[in-house]
């Protein structure tokens, strides 16, 4: 689905995992795109969601927020919630002025964060 300012949210189901895979930029705008999937997300069986930015060259604080929307919703379903990357130079430095890198689980790749979301034994 593209969204206002041209980005773009698909959701891929995978094993263990649930992966929201966005690109382009993420403002203001385009929150209402953004916020129905968390709602997707919760009727999902999975034990994981992986948010694949990779693609992200931009995000304000609409997409911070949305992102610790959906870390309260996973540990609400005590589900495994992991950031993938590569991160854009402004992706991350969003993460880590606002303290987001500390509380959200990052990998540098979605291979990473599937890696890290499958079930121990």
């Amino acid at each position: 689905m593209l969204t206002e300012s041209g980005g773009s949210i698909e959701i891929v189901a995978h094993e263990h995992a649930l992966v929201i895979v966005l690109s382009g930029s993420f403002d203001f705008s385009d929150r209402n795109e953004l916020d129905p999937v968390w709602e997707e997300a919760a009727r999902r069986q999975t034990r994981a969601v992986v948010v694949d930015l990779a693609a992200v060259d931009f995000g304000d604080s609409t997409l911070l927020n949305w992102l610790i929307a959906g870390l309260r919703l996973q540990q609400r379903l005590e589900r495994v919630f992991v950031l993938a990357g590569p991160f854009h130079e402004a992706v991350d430095r969003l993460f880590t002025v606002t303290g987001l890198d500390r509380a959200i689980t990052r990998t540098p790749t979605r291979q990473d964060a599937l890696n890290l979301s499958k079930p121990t034994l």
